[in-house]
């Protein structure tokens, strides 16, 4: 639940001043999925939970709720009551006759601390007030609207701790959205580029799910007190990067003493408390590097200091897919090492019981691969025989779990078969929800929900069938789900990234971009190279450029082609079954298989160009087979467009090889257009599964031809095993 919460903040209306500020925050934000809030039966609760920033000291808060009730309901037994960490702050009669409702009640700030605070939504719902009634009845229910519904809080930014080990609490996930100011003495030269990509991966390393964003400048000295000679924009904290020779104007002679190799210090701004300064430098080029991708790493508290050197940072390559951590072909794991601990859920719908792995996202396996599911459960007595656990992949029904027994069971190695292909690449979630029925009820029935209980334990396994590697590309759905095939080896080796302008707005987009692939990754990518010129060898590409009119030789096997003054693009005009030689049509009557349906484009050239809109294209490298280029592209400013799309309720929208999005939107375009072509690493067995797969005609010819030659092999032995064994013999007509 709580990897989702920093999304409550992302359009959170916020005024900041040196005094104090206010958040009005809709409930709407706190929750995973949209959709009102619904309370229903005699007795239901729903929970969320509020983040509070370290850095903020909570001065007011306030709940606005609106919500609406069954006109069914009688007002003397229902009332709806509002908890705050366990403790009671409002309660209010469910009254028939006024259905919508706006209340205010006030939070005392002391209930409030730093970290995630509950807030807990419990209905009593009754229809008479002297006969019995039906437990589930469809007329008691109460629907709060999350959208309209909002917490209000008055607060004031406190100074973070000075320690090294306390960064979570500068760089605070549940803060509104992380924003820092990178600076650089001038000039900026590519070794600058790959430290301060390496710091807004680390920035974004620590937010999260909780929006971030960056702004780049010069670093202007300031005389002052302390240390630090330098101003910097109020309101934000800042990131001084450098070697030391090149921060002498901007650091006392001390400070700059005390950098004897790849340097880490943290320092408040004298001026605007609340605000501190992170120093990353080094004695050369190489130190400030080592001592960026050491701030990425560092995310256990320590050291407990406010600076310290870096001797030595030993980052070794993984294998592919193990940063991640990718699941094996082939291993079976507990649910304990994907993170599930034993846990026990009580009431006749509770909270489901989850657990997440990673899957390779070119993971290849044939149609009737399964992973097996080896369930640890026991359910209690007093069940009714309909009672069942309904297993659900990433949101979708997959099977159900009968619990018959009335007088309760305990289940080891309960055996659930999936298909493979029912999982997808990247990040699955799993989960199992409890529907419990008790053995008696009724009308005028005690309802005893107390022995409605299962528990789920954390010895349960999960078997992996043996998977090569192998993808269709370009997927840009890939690359959203999994950053893949960028993150393949987990340090970013073999990735270029390619800026066609050297300008702040096009570096901040860029390092965007590798914060967001970091944030998948769970790591940084030390190992991603950066350039202004048109890369010549073998590598994944990146590339980024705003103010775009015409691009680089590169790009002639993109979809999306612009050559000042002319824009070419395929515009979708219907659908088309692809044309058929005879040995096709062959190859369905042998195989049947369902009818492709190809998109039909209709190629425009024209002088309009993108206007406000951004483009996201993705397509095989001109010159290197099985190499990908994934280009970010404007005619206006790029970075705004790009810290648009890492929202994540907008890059969950990713998919197809060609994108267009406009900032600020709901929605983005997006179509599959280009040329496909497939990357892998399958052993040679799967490998021609894969491609069997795609081209069952030619197995049929393999078959044959395999056939052919064993029978005339076995033609031929036989023919000389007679002849010398038996010459004189004559063959015997049939």
């Amino acid at each position: 639940m709580r990897r989702f919460l920093s999304l409550m903040l992302a359009l959170a209306f916020m005024s900041l001043n040196a005094q104090s500020a206010e958040l009005s925050l809709p409930l709407a934000k706190l929750m995973r999925s949209p959709g009102p809030i619904e309370l229903r039966d005699q007795a239901d609760e729903y929970a969320l939970s509020l983040p509070v920033p370290e850095r903020w000291q909570v001065k007011s808060a306030r709940l606005v709720l609106e919500f609406a009730s069954s006109n069914a309901l009688v007002a003397e037994r229902s009332q709806l009551r509002v908890q705050v960490n366990r403790v009671t702050v409002a309660q209010w009669r469910l009254e028939p006759k006024a259905t919508k409702r706006i209340e205010t009640v006030s939070i005392p700030p002391e209930l409030l601390v730093a970290g995630y605070n509950e807030l807990r939504f419990s209905a009593a719902q009754h229809y008479t007030k002297e006969h019995c009634e039906a437990y589930a009845s469809k007329e008691l229910w109460t629907e709060i609207d999350p959208a309209r519904s909002r917490v209000v809080l008055e607060y004031a930014a406190s100074p973070p701790p000075l320690s090294l080990a306390r960064l979570a609490a500068v760089f605070d996930k549940k803060l509104p959205q992380i924003q820092a100011a990178l600076l650089y003495p001038n000039p900026l030269d590519e070794a600058d580029l790959i430290a301060g990509g390496l710091i807004a991966q680390g920035i974004a390393l620590r937010s999260e799910y909780a929006p971030f964003g960056f702004a780049l400048a010069q670093a202007e000295p300031e005389l002052g007190p302390g240390p630090i000679r330098l101003a910097w924009p109020k309101e934000q904290d800042a990131v001084l990067i450098g070697a030391r020779e090149r921060l002498a104007p901007y650091l006392d002679p001390q400070l700059l003493a005390r950098i004897t190799g790849p340097y880490l210090g943290l320092f408040a701004d004298p001026r605007t408390p609340g605000q501190v300064l992170l120093v990353v430098s080094g004695q050369t080029a190489a130190e400030v590097r080592q001592a960026a991708l050491a701030f990425a790493l560092l995310r256990f508290p320590l050291p407990d200091a406010h600076e310290t050197v870096i001797a030595k940072v030993d980052f070794a390559p993984f294998l592919p897919y193990q940063a991640l951590p990718a699941l094996l072909p082939g291993h079976t794991y507990t649910f304990a090492q994907l993170g599930f601990a034993t846990a026990s859920r009580q009431g006749l719908d509770p909270e489901p019981l989850e657990l997440e792995f990673f899957l390779p996202p070119d993971a290849f396996a044939p149609e009737d691969a399964e992973a097996v599911f080896w369930l640890h459960l026991a359910y209690n007595a007093g069940l009714r025989g309909d009672s069942a656990i309904e297993m659900r992949i990433n949101g979708v029904f997959e099977r159900a779990i009968a619990l018959p027994e009335t007088g309760g069971a305990h289940y080891r190695d309960y055996r659930i078969l999936v298909p493979l292909r029912s999982l997808r690449p990247g990040r699955n979630r799993i989960s199992f929800h409890p529907h419990l029925v008790p053995a008696v009820s009724g009308e005028c029935v005690l309802l005893n929900v107390e022995p409605l209980k299962v528990t789920l334990y954390q010895d349960s396994r999960l078997t992996l069938p043996a998977f090569s590697h192998a993808a269709r590309l370009p997927d840009l759905a890939l690359l959203a789900a999994a950053g893949f095939p960028y993150l393949d080896s987990g340090d970013g080796s073999g990735v270029r990234v390619y800026l066609l302008d050297r300008s702040p707005d096009t570096i901040l987009a860029a390092w965007q971009w590798l914060a967001q692939l970091a944030r998948l990754n769970g790591l940084p990518l030390p190992a991603v190279e950066f350039g202004f010129d048109a890369p010549t060898g073998p590598a994944d590409l990146i590339v980024i450029g705003g103010q775009v009119k015409k691009l680089p030789a590169l790009f002639q096997n993109s979809p999306l082609k612009l050559d000042d003054p002319f824009l070419s693009f395929l515009y979708p005009a219907g659908w088309q079954a692809p044309p058929q030689p005879w040995w096709q049509r062959w190859q369905r009557r042998l195989f049947p298989t369902e009818a492709r349906l190809l998109p039909r484009q209709v190629k425009v050239q024209q002088t309009g160009g993108l206007g406000e809109l951004a483009a996201l294209v993705s397509f095989q490298h001109p010159a290197f087979s099985r190499r990908l280029i994934t280009a970010l592209l404007a005619e206006g400013p790029i970075y705004p467009a790009v810290q648009d799309l890492t929202r994540p309720e907008r890059w969950a929208q990713i998919q197809g090889d060609l994108v267009f999005w406009r900032k600020g939107a709901d929605t983005l375009h997006w179509q599959a257009v280009g040329e496909p072509f497939y990357r892998g690493r399958a052993d040679p067995a799967l490998r021609l599964i894969f491609h069997f797969a795609h081209h069952p005609w030619q197995w049929l010819a393999a078959a044959l031809l395999a056939g052919f030659a064993l029978a005339w092999g076995l033609y031929r032995g036989l023919k000389r095993y007679k002849k010398r064994h038996h010459p004189d013999a004559e063959e015997v007509a049939p």
